[in-house]
């Protein structure tokens, strides 16, 4: 038998994602992701399972391109079914999964907190300190120490730029469970082990590719729900629990015995069961299922929903609002407001063309 009339098959560790102007792998056993074309896209999708053959017949350079960056593999007609698909089943028995504390200078009641969530009911795995005030070097490190005691969450610090840190931030000694450090309204951005600087407020609706989390948790996560604010908890250390970023209203105050009820409340409140492919301009950008943007989600009266700011990536042209070229999506002939969204596709086709042409 020749290698024309063997099957094609996708690794099954391999998700594609389609954009609007272009596509993504994401490799999900690497914790990485390339960019393709969107013909390409195509092409993989319609070869996976198909002969050889036919797939040559179709794009030959696209199959040779395929085969050789290990996309697709070939295997015999009952070969097929051996090779099962990963489970995209969303299964969690977790209340709740990431927590945003806003800190304000008191460890001990800081310490209090993580014990309840880390606790057996509560089985936090991600937290994120958030720092707004101009904190010590000493207190700090104190922080960072204490934080290095609980092993089993992962943290992010989000810590306003103070150049009398810049010392202690180039050689301070994190354990292992301080995954990064990102110092908002930065000045410089020199590079050091863990941190990310950056010249933005804190409004937690910027986006990077820093951000971007390839992994096979959030894939499956982002497709039924939203990966910022599913399962999400916002308090400060004295345990209130706040609405949004944005909008600190005290809803509650954390209680284990009570944690159901909050998690409810909070589940309608944050839509968390509205993954980016059901919000207008999310739903064709090529990061929406690795990206955690905690942009506020906005709902209309037909039930659709868009996002309360534009991103600072515009996916109908694949520009960053730092790259040259760049349109906002009014420019460019897309207005997404309360009424809905609306495409001017020849006044589009005239901005690539600029871009691109």
């Amino acid at each position: 038998m020749t290698n024309n009339d063997k099957y094609l098959v996708k690794y099954s560790n391999l998700f594609l994602v389609k954009g609007f102007l272009h596509s993504v792998i994401l490799d999900l056993g690497r914790n990485d992701y390339e960019f393709i074309t969107n013909p390409t896209y195509s092409f993989l999708m319609n070869a996976n399972k198909k002969r050889v053959i036919d797939a040559r017949r179709k794009n030959k350079n696209l199959l040779n391109l395929a085969i050789a960056k290990d996309w697709i593999f070939l295997c015999e007609k009952y070969e097929i079914n051996l090779f099962p698909e990963i489970s995209i089943k969303y299964l969690t028995n977790v209340l709740i999964q990431n927590s945003n504390i806003i800190f304000e200078g008191n460890l001990r009641k800081l310490k209090h907190i993580l014990e309840l969530l880390c606790s057996a009911k509560v089985s936090c795995k991600y937290i994120t300190i958030i720092i707004e005030f101009s904190i010590s070097a000493i207190d700090f490190t104190q922080l960072c120490t204490l934080l290095g005691k609980f092993t089993i969450i992962k943290f992010e610090i989000f810590i306003k730029y103070n150049n009398q840190l810049l010392k202690v931030f180039k050689n301070i000694n994190l354990r292992p469970s301080i995954i990064s450090i990102t110092v908002f309204e930065s000045l410089e951005k020199p590079s050091f082990y863990k941190f990310i600087f950056v010249e933005q407020t804190l409004e937690f609706n910027f986006i990077d590719y820093n951000y971007f989390n390839p992994t096979l948790e959030l894939f499956i996560e982002s497709l039924y729900f939203n990966t910022y604010t599913n399962k999400k908890l916002l308090i400060n250390e004295s345990g209130n629990v706040f609405k949004s970023f944005k909008d600190r209203e005290n809803l509650d105050i954390f209680n284990i015995e009570k944690i159901e009820n909050i998690i409810l409340k909070l589940s309608k409140i944050n839509n968390w069961e509205v993954p980016k492919s059901k919000i207008d301009v999310c739903n064709v950008c090529e990061f929406r299922n690795m990206c955690i943007d905690s942009c506020d989600i906005m709902s209309r009266k037909d039930g659709t929903f868009y996002r309360a700011k534009e991103c600072n990536y515009n996916p109908f042209i694949s520009k960053w609002d730092n790259e040259t070229n760049f349109y906002y999506l009014k420019d460019c002939g897309i207005i997404c407001n309360t009424s809905g969204i609306k495409i001017n596709k020849k006044k589009l086709e005239n901005t690539l063309e600029k871009i691109y042409v």
